[in-house]
């Protein structure tokens, strides 16, 4: 027929969108086969003559495969997490100025994104770092203790601070434990922590009603408690942390 391209087999005119985007990508497979060089060479100079097209297409692509392509960037950062990290630290380490100055020139920028973000998806990302963290126990536990040491140096009045903080906290309600007392509770709950029931090598006192809640340091307010259970529950109130951690992991 005339006008009508040859060289390729020809498509009805009733051919559905679908039929027509997979003869499409039938040619540009042969033609990638028979070519591999010429065939990216062309598609580079198409990409550079026609960008605006690439951007509507490359839209067009993800809207249509959201999941597929959430999916797989999801499994990729799983099975390259350690990389991820080490790539980020290294970032910081190098761009950290460069980085502090766009920061501030977007900074109310940045700051609806978070609110807007930290809104939008509190629950999930409770639910993430939590498994994350139990998966990479040591490597995380390895970055706090570097960061808590880091900010101790830079800040050393903090710790000074705090201390006073809690002295002044307890000088209401302290009570002297008798002797043996303390050792007599971790007895009666079989040296085990009273939160999650594991035996950790050392028991910690945690003040069932917090002390900046009202509670006094007297042994009937005191629980043993593994270190990370306390320094987990911190200065909430038992019936809070309980519903937290309930409700993001399962509990301890």
């Amino acid at each position: 027929m005339v006008g009508m391209k040859t060289g390729a087999p020809q498509l009805d005119r009733d051919v559905t969108v679908e039929e027509k985007r997979a003869h499409r990508l039938e040619r540009q497979r042969a033609r990638r086969a028979a070519d591999p060089e010429g065939e990216r060479e062309r598609q580079r100079a198409w990409r550079q003559a026609n960008p605006e097209k690439e951007a509507a297409q490359g839209k067009r692509h993800r809207e249509r495969h959201k999941e597929k392509i959430a999916a797989r960037m999801a499994a990729w950062r799983e099975k390259n997490l350690n990389r991820l990290l080490a790539y980020s630290r290294e970032y910081e380490a190098t761009h950290k100025e460069a980085r502090g100055a766009y920061h501030r020139e977007h900074a109310e920028a940045y700051a609806a994104l978070a609110r807007r973000y930290y809104a939008e998806d509190r629950g999930r990302r409770r639910v993430r770092r939590r498994a994350l963290y139990v998966k990479n126990l040591e490597e995380m536990r390895k970055q706090g203790r570097e960061k808590v040491q880091r900010l101790r140096r830079q800040h050393p009045e903090w710790g000074t601070n705090a201390r006073a903080r809690r002295r002044l906290r307890m000088a209401a309600g302290f009570v002297p434990l008798r002797k043996g007392e303390w050792q007599a509770i971790q007895n009666s709950y079989l040296g085990l922590c009273v939160y999650c029931g594991k035996r950790p090598a050392r028991l910690t006192p945690d003040h069932v009603v917090p002390l900046g809640s009202g509670g006094t340091h007297v042994g009937s307010n005191l629980a043993p408690a593994c270190l990370p259970c306390n320094m987990s529950k911190g200065k909430k109130s038992l019936l809070l942390w309980i519903a937290q951690t309930t409700r993001i992991g399962g509990g301890r």
